[in-house]
């Protein structure tokens, strides 16, 4: 059994190797992302992150997946 903080680290590096050639190849540059959106996003990490610490996980990840960036 693995512990879950590692466990959440290993998918967060697999996501991350996957994600950035696809955020890098894209239409938009990165530094055309506003400010707020930039904070937006950062927040929102860090609270999806905190919620993931919760004894009841199983009820925050149907909510994780469900969010959908605004612009």
């Amino acid at each position: 059994m693995i512990d879950s903080n590692k466990a959440t680290a290993i998918r967060t590096v697999v996501i991350v190797v996957f994600a950035w050639p696809v955020a890098f190849t894209s239409y938009q540059p990165l530094s055309s992302i506003s400010k707020r959106t930039w904070i937006l996003l950062v927040l929102s990490g860090h609270r999806a992150f905190l919620a993931l610490l919760l004894p009841e996980a199983s009820q925050v990840a149907p909510v994780d997946k469900s969010s959908v960036v605004m612009p």
